[in-house]
């Protein structure tokens, strides 16, 4: 995909996920669907609480999250999760890869921002994990593009372990590590299902491999300044 809001194109290798919400080959407004423009025929299924009317993608209710179905994504090969978001709300934000169907959802993968305590992420494996906690790195109303990598797990499945890697507006932040990482084969949703309301998810990569510091840099430069 080339990246038609910035002087350079957004890194392709290894793109699994790409939804970029007000470009109009993946979403126009009022849809309930977007197009995923990574690799593969993918369809992100859009709650009627989003809505890019002020000009970016903004939830306006609770218990409302983008979901992808299927993704393939391997954590034994390494993986890299990508947003730009700005929040409001105590607990704004959720990336989270889901392992099993029904009612009860195993999570494999799960990234929250919090404003509160002192605008954390806390990133962890399943939902019995221990977190990685970034420490203070979000500020209220602020838009930032956090990037976190998980290192290429050889053991795979539940209970794998990986080093997470955070950037912060593609500089590097900090690293720990996360247990009981499982494959999110099932769905990935972007958005908290909870307390999310009034905050902002606009752009939503997820890579098949590990970025470089370089890579990082460049998807940071190629959309900035849409958010400046």
């Amino acid at each position: 995909m080339a990246n038609s809001y910035g002087p350079q194109s957004i890194v392709q290798d290894g793109l699994v996920v790409c939804l970029d919400f007000l470009n109009p080959f993946c979403y126009t407004e009022g849809a309930t669907s977007a197009t995923n423009l990574g690799t593969g025929t993918l369809t992100a299924t859009i709650p009627a609480a989003w809505s890019t009317a002020d000009g970016h993608m903004k939830c306006t209710g609770t218990a409302a999250t983008i979901t992808l179905s299927s993704p393939n994504v391997d954590v034994t090969t390494g993986q890299t999760y990508e947003v730009w978001t700005k929040g409001n709300t105590a607990q704004f934000g959720l990336i989270e890869g889901e392992t099993s169907g029904g009612a009860a959802m195993a999570e494999g993968v799960q990234i929250h921002f919090y404003q509160t305590p002192a605008g954390n992420a806390y990133i962890r494996g399943s939902a019995a994990g221990p977190a990685y906690d970034t420490g203070d790195i979000i500020t209220p109303d602020e838009w930032i593009n956090l990037t976190v990598i998980f290192q290429a797990n050889d053991s795979g499945g539940a209970g794998g372990s990986a080093n997470c890697i955070v950037y912060k507006n593609g500089v590097l932040h900090g690293n720990g590590d996360v247990a009981n990482i499982v494959v999110p084969t099932n769905t990935i949703k972007l958005g908290d299902p909870y307390s999310l309301t009034d905050d902002y998810l606009d752009i939503w990569r997820v890579y098949h491999r590990e970025l470089t510091a370089a890579e990082i840099l460049q998807n940071y430069n190629a959309t900035k300044n849409r958010f400046q």
